[in-house]
């Protein structure tokens, strides 16, 4: 393979422009790739891409003349992405948050018609974020087709940054890279699942389903093609198996099944391989790591005041104490500055003592998913919201307009086909990518409402595709549980709570909350937001703001946070509360809210924070002792 991350000749053209720019017409200097082009680090030096422009990138490259097939590879690139190769059209992907990849091979030839080892690779990014879909609806009525443009999935991207709101990103934000195609089809990810979760915890024969996604840009394999796998454990071999074709393996491992979890983030190892039955040689090989855990949650026996259940980790209640993740640098916006950088990032969250990450908004590279197998950090996994916003329960405008309507229950938009196919292909795309890492245990398809359309849907799609995750179908306070009662609404029902309104206080969270969730686990999916702006360390110092109350020292932000844990604790005994959720882990733009400033310098001590999450855990303790369950209890499965 062959790294094309670097320096790329750059040109910003109207969108509306329908020619290739000439070799050249790329005036507007370089930018390195893999940085969007408003962020400082990308060297291009321009903070925004209109809606109405079009980023084109160019490199001429070497390609190795003994790779029979090549594939380009793009980790991320927001929004619609075109790739040319010697001015022919590739291809195009649209979605900022998935990796793809295009078989540029027959593209490769020069004007004779000979194949060429230098050959020019253009690509043309195109993002209209939330042009003509404000987040902010206006005027503040719920939101019915009133995105006719920018209702793509975008997270907290806006082209006027401001409140909750960040910089745009445009182009290629993650590795951009060649890779050698030698076999006739490619492994592209493989995960593994735990089938008999009970009996494994019980101390029986794991079973275990690997399964490989095969490349989509090139050929397909042969109908005696199986895939083949090894599995190790410490540098042991545990299993082997073959499959019926290319796609899957079942196999048992006999010894005691080592379970992930924060505590002890096991990992295997294996290696899988597409093999020919009547050749006896073996294709593509690919190794791989993953943990093997169960998830569920408690049953019918086992409930709390309200009926609530709560979720389990490998059959143990583990109270989830995470940070909202929001990612976004000042020097890279929604890319890392560094491998090291994101390595330091979730060390240091580890330190703090929170066991789970909700990743908010955005999706991370690979790299992040794999450290936190690594390190045993829990990740919740939001899906970028998109399109308009439905408006809370409590708000007035949503009120009047039921009310003269004569209707209730307008918590979903309505959005447009175009809108829909865009959220469907990129859910299908995030989900199939991440599904190797044993850390994402959650998914969070919508978030307060914003682009929340067809949830059940959503939530029974989650269920057969979403590897046997928990599904958090409405992280916030749009829960639809009172328009259907008895479907499936997800396993947890989630508010978030400022100590605003409606709630006032943390306690009585759950006994104020009008919404039934008989049946599902509870989370406080959003809390906090105290704030501390650090002189030296403000984006913009005129502009800074925090959710919650804003202290002006260390000393006073450090017993801003342990008091803020005890009001949490007298929730934890008033409900079984399963997961909470601090916002956030670092400043953003005018946000001062994080528990580290913008350019990561530590507001708060770890020994600090680590009482904080003692606090938590010893509440969760002993409001509701934590007990093994016991072999043949009613235990329900996440899927």
């Amino acid at each position: 393979w062959a790294s094309l991350n670097g320096p790329w000749e750059a040109h910003v053209a109207l969108a509306t422009d329908g020619d290739l720019p000439s070799p050249g017409g790329f005036e507007d200097g370089s930018l390195v790739v893999p940085f969007p082009a408003e962020a400082p680090s990308s060297g291009f030096g321009r903070p925004r891409v209109s809606e109405f422009e079009a980023l084109w990138l160019r490199r001429v490259v070497e390609v190795q003349d003994d790779w029979p097939r090549v594939l380009l590879h793009v980790g991320a690139c927001d929004w619609e992405c075109t790739v040319y190769v010697n001015r022919q059209l590739v291809g195009v992907h649209r979605g900022g948050y998935d990796a793809f990849a295009f078989d540029i091979t027959d593209f490769l030839k020069g004007l004779d018609g000979e194949r060429t080892s230098r050959v020019e690779v253009l690509i043309r990014a195109w993002d209209p974020t939330d042009s003509g879909c404000e987040y902010v609806v206006t005027p503040a009525v719920p939101c019915h087709r009133c995105c006719k443009t920018g209702w793509q999935p975008r997270g907290k991207q806006s082209l006027q940054p401001g409140f909750i709101m960040y910089s745009a990103a445009t182009g290629p934000w993650r590795d951009v890279w060649l890779e050698e195609g030698r076999h006739p089809c490619l492994i592209r990810v493989v995960d593994a699942m735990l089938l008999n979760g009970p009996e494994a915890a019980a101390g029986g024969t794991a079973a275990v389903r690997v399964q490989a996604q095969l490349e989509p840009s090139v050929g397909q394999c042969g109908a005696s093609t199986r895939l083949v796998v090894v599995i190790g454990l410490e540098g042991k071999e545990v299993a082997r198996g073959e499959g019926d074709g290319p796609l899957a393996v079942d196999f048992e491992i006999a010894d005691h099944v080592h379970f992930w979890s924060p505590d002890q983030p096991v990992l295997y190892s294996g290696m899988a391989a597409l093999c020919e039955v009547v050749h006896g040689s073996c294709g593509d090989v690919v190794e791989f790591q993953f943990g093997l855990r169960w998830l569920a949650i408690s049953g019918e026996a086992d409930v709390g005041p309200s009926q609530e259940r709560e979720l389990l980790l490998n059959g143990r209640r583990v109270f989830q104490h995470g940070v909202l993740y929001q990612a976004y640098w000042p020097e890279s916006l929604i890319s890392p500055p560094s491998v090291a950088a994101l390595i330091h990032e979730l060390q240091r969250i580890k330190e703090y003592g929170f066991n789970m990450v909700r990743v908010h908004a955005t999706v991370m590279p690979p790299t992040f998913y794999y450290f936190c197998d690594q390190l045993g950090l829990l990740v919740w996994q939001d899906f970028p919201g998109g399109d308009g916003r439905a408006l809370p329960l409590w708000d007035q405008a949503r009120a009047d307009v039921e009310h003269s309507a004569g209707y209730e229950g307008l918590d979903e938009i309505v959005r447009t086909d175009e809108s829909s196919a865009a959220f469907w292909q990129e859910l299908a795309g995030v989900t199939s990518w991440l599904a190797p890492f044993a850390s994402i245990v959650c998914w969070v398809p919508f978030n307060e409402a914003w682009g929340q359309f067809d949830t059940l849907k959503v939530v029974s799609w989650l269920r057969q595709f979403g590897g046997g995750r928990w599904v958090n179908a409405a992280s916030g306070w749009n829960d639809i549980a009172d328009l259907h009662p008895g479907a499936d609404h997800g396993d947890l029902a989630d508010v978030h709570n400022y100590e605003g309104p409606p709630f006032q206080t943390l306690n009585g969270t759950f006994t104020k909350w009008p919404l039934p969730f008989a049946g599902r686990a509870l989370a406080l999916g959003e809390y906090g937001g105290l704030g501390l702006p650090v002189d030296g360390h403000e984006w913009s110092p005129e502009n800074s703001w925090a959710y919650g109350q804003v202290s002006r020292t260390t000393s006073e932000f450090e017993q801003a946070l342990l008091a803020l844990a005890g009001r949490l604790v007298v929730l934890l005994c008033e409900s079984r509360v399963s997961g909470a959720v601090y916002t956030q882990w670092n400043d953003i733009e005018t946000e001062v809210n994080g528990l580290v400033t913008y350019d990561r310098m530590p507001k708060v001590s770890s020994d600090v924070m680590r009482q904080v999450s003692s606090m938590l855990a010893a509440a969760h303790e002993r409001c509701r002792p934590s007990l093994p369950t016991k072999p043949g209890a009613s235990v329900a499965p996440a899927s």
